[in-house]
């Protein structure tokens, strides 16, 4: 499964010393299950933390929508099978980490902003389709824009492509990966002390 699609994915994780904590489920079913859920909500919050952090350093922050798109980890177990559900919900998280060739349909070319078109956070300012009428003319693969008939320095504004590759460059994954042993000591630690209480 994918673990940054839009809607989730998940890990799952084979604990070790499932015998013990399958002794501890069967004598204390419900207190086990807290004591797990309770060891794992720091882990959760954790690897929340690192992919937000890891989202805000390795993209150029634009509206910062796909940093707070991460949702909470959600936790649950199965048999020996620990399921952990990361989710974002924005729709180009996927394209983000596994990179994507992405391509014009139901148009000639894509419009892609260039720095006269952009904000300085790099976030285009209008579209293509909102230039007036007249005031614009295509050289090279490049729409420009002039201020008047007579502006002797039209600016580039959008540049025509067919298709363009985004690389992959979130690694979300190389984070999540990286939870697997923290999941696995927050479970073993949890059902000791559960143990060790009697």
């Amino acid at each position: 499964m994918s673990p940054v699609a839009s809607g989730g994915g998940g890990l799952v994780i084979l604990l070790p010393n499932y015998e013990k904590i399958q002794a501890s489920l069967k004598r204390w079913p419900q207190k086990s299950m807290q004591a797990l859920q309770t060891g794992w909500r720091p882990v959760d919050s954790n690897v929340h933390s690192q992919l937000v952090r890891v989202t805000s350093r390795n993209l150029v922050r634009r509206t910062g929508n796909l940093a707070r798109g991460w949702a909470r980890p959600r936790s649950s177990l199965t048999g020996n099978m620990l399921q952990v559900l990361f989710t974002n919900e924005t729709e180009y998280a996927v394209t983000h980490e596994y990179g994507a060739t992405i391509t014009a349909k139901n148009v000639r070319f894509l419009t892609i902003p260039l720095g006269a078109a952009k904000t300085a956070g790099g976030v285009a300012k209008v579209s293509a389709r909102d230039l007036p009428q007249g005031q614009t003319f295509v050289a090279k693969d490049v729409i420009f824009f002039k201020r008047s008939n007579r502006d002797p320095r039209p600016q580039a504004m959008f540049a025509l492509k067919t298709s363009v590759t985004i690389p992959p460059r979130l690694n979300a994954w190389g984070v999540i990966m990286s939870s697997q042993r923290k999941y696995i000591k927050a479970s073993e630690k949890a059902i000791e002390q559960l143990w060790n209480k009697g």
